[in-house]
């Protein structure tokens, strides 16, 4: 009846319809060219290389310093939308083009928007709510 359901997991070797063939696994052979047989590099293309700048994140203020100025801004009564809260962010703190460009290597989030997203995440920890 299980098979019906799960018609090739957990069937035995004997009832099963496919099989296993491992790959061989073959040393390759010694490809090296004579060195008379290198090829040259073309030298006719220029140099098209570009030198990407980040900064270091100096700009970049902590947690703790965005807190409370955010809570102020947020302070007026009117809805805020998350880019609004961006550009305030950058324009109060200052925060230069250079720092925008830092990234987390292991997600690639900007680090700036990771420090007012934190200074968010704070809210409900601290019940900071709005009363509806």
């Amino acid at each position: 009846m299980w098979a019906d359901v799960y018609p090739k997991m957990l069937v035995p070797p004997e009832e099963r319809s496919a099989t296993f063939v491992p790959n061989v696994i073959v040393n390759p052979e010694d490809q090296s060219q004579p060195e008379d047989d290198v090829d040259e590099p073309d030298n006719d293309f220029e140099d098209t290389s570009v030198t990407v700048s980040v900064g270091m994140g100096e700009s970049i203020p902590s947690v703790a310093a965005v807190y409370m100025p955010f809570l102020n801004y947020l302070n007026d009564g009117r809805d805020h939308s998350r880019q609004g809260c961006l550009d305030w962010f950058a324009s109060s703190f200052n925060i230069s083009p250079l720092d925008k460009l830092l990234t987390y290597e292991s997600n690639g989030h900007y680090r700036w928007e990771t420090v007012l997203d934190q200074a968010i995440t704070l809210f409900p920890s601290e019940r900071i709510t709005r009363k509806l």
